[in-house]
């Protein structure tokens, strides 16, 4: 009788403790700071695709933002210090080329 008692007890506890990881892990899912698949944002993102495809014909990099690649190579090794910034534990920092490369396309638009 005694050894029955501690089998129920031991079963017993197993499922408590299944229920309070799957309970954990519930809770955890839903602290996600982002979407999984935007994680893929460094390799597929859309400033990264751009800047192949412009790279590729030069013409359209010059329209886009209104210099060639090798200028805006020199102005994002010039300015690059000054608008760099660093990764924190919740996100990463956009790039220095990023940040260049909209702000050239701002003014582009405003000409």
């Amino acid at each position: 009788m005694a050894v029955i008692a501690r089998k129920k007890r031991k079963a017993i506890a197993l499922i408590g403790i299944y229920f309070l990881l799957k309970r954990r892990e519930a809770i955890n899912k839903r602290k996600l700071w982002r979407k999984p698949w935007f994680a893929l944002h460094d390799e597929q993102g859309v400033y990264h695709n751009l800047m192949k495809e412009l790279e590729v014909d030069g013409g359209s990099f010059r329209n886009y933002l209104r210099l060639t690649k090798d200028q805006f190579d020199d102005i994002l090794a010039r300015v690059q210090p000054f608008i760099e910034r660093s990764n924190t534990n919740f996100r990463a920092a956009i790039s220095p080329g990023e940040r260049l490369a909209v702000t050239l396309r701002f003014l582009a638009l405003l000409t």
